[in-house]
């Protein structure tokens, strides 16, 4: 199958004391696509004239979501009372929404500018 796309990416690592060869390195790599990916694996390439680094936006890390004490009480309790001809899923749901416990959620301390505030 043909390539439908081609990426040249250049890797470049300062110098660092603390290595074997603490040279600095620029190596760029070559790789093809198809349909399904990566066609075969990237290869090693000459650098073209001009490529000039390009510092990828941070990203938020997700928030952390914490199961309060007792959510597994509160949710047997609504699912053992439900009646011998079950409500609605609406109604099971809504049911187990009011007796759970309060939840919480870890929120990053900080906010990239690249990610605009949820709500």
């Amino acid at each position: 199958m043909n390539p439908l796309a081609r990426l040249v990416f250049r890797f470049d690592q300062p110098a660092r004391e603390y290595v074997a060869n603490p040279k600095h390195l620029t190596v760029c790599y070559s790789a093809e696509f198809n349909y399904y990916g990566v066609i075969g694996k990237p290869r090693e390439v000459g650098c073209p004239d001009g490529a000039r680094a390009i510092t990828p936006p941070s990203v938020a890390p997700p928030p952390k979501w914490e199961i309060p004490q007792g959510t597994d009480k509160a949710l047997h309790g609504v699912l053992t009372g439900l009646p011998a001809a079950p409500p609605s899923d609406a109604d099971v749901i809504a049911a187990v929404r009011r007796a759970m416990p309060p939840r919480s959620v870890s929120q990053p301390t900080s906010r990239p500018r690249s990610v605009a505030p949820a709500g």
